[in-house]
C-alpha cells in the first residue's frame, strides 16, 4: 500500500484506488519531483502520464515547464470521473 504525504493532493488516493478497479497498472511518480507528472499508468498496452490536481488546482511552475518540454501526452485529471473516462477512451 501506497504512503500517501504532504504533496499528493487530497483525491489521489482516491484516483489510484478507481484505476487499479478497473484494471489498470499505476505507478507513483510524485516523488519524482522537478514537475513530473504524478502517476504513471498503462492499460491495455497503452502508457498515460497523468497529472492530478483537485478541481480549482493550478499547475506548479514546474509543472508546467514539465509538461511543455515533455514531447509525448500529459493529462490532467481532477475526479475519479475523469480518470476513469480517460482509460476509457484508451481501451477502445
Amino acid at each position: 500500500m501506497p504512503r500517501w504525504d504532504a504533496r499528493t493532493d487530497a483525491n489521489q488516493h482516491a484516483i489510484v484506488n478507481a484505476l487499479r478497479k478497473c484494471g489498470a497498472r499505476v505507478h507513483l511518480l510524485y516523488r519524482e519531483g522537478r514537475g513530473c507528472p504524478d502517476l504513471l499508468v498503462g492499460y491495455r498496452g497503452v502508457n498515460l502520464l497523468i497529472e492530478v490536481k483537485t478541481e480549482s488546482g493550478e499547475l506548479t511552475k514546474r509543472e508546467a515547464q514539465w509538461h511543455h518540454n515533455w514531447p509525448g501526452q500529459v493529462d490532467i485529471v481532477r475526479t475519479v470521473e475523469e480518470a476513469v473516462h480517460l482509460l476509457m477512451e484508451v481501451g477502445l
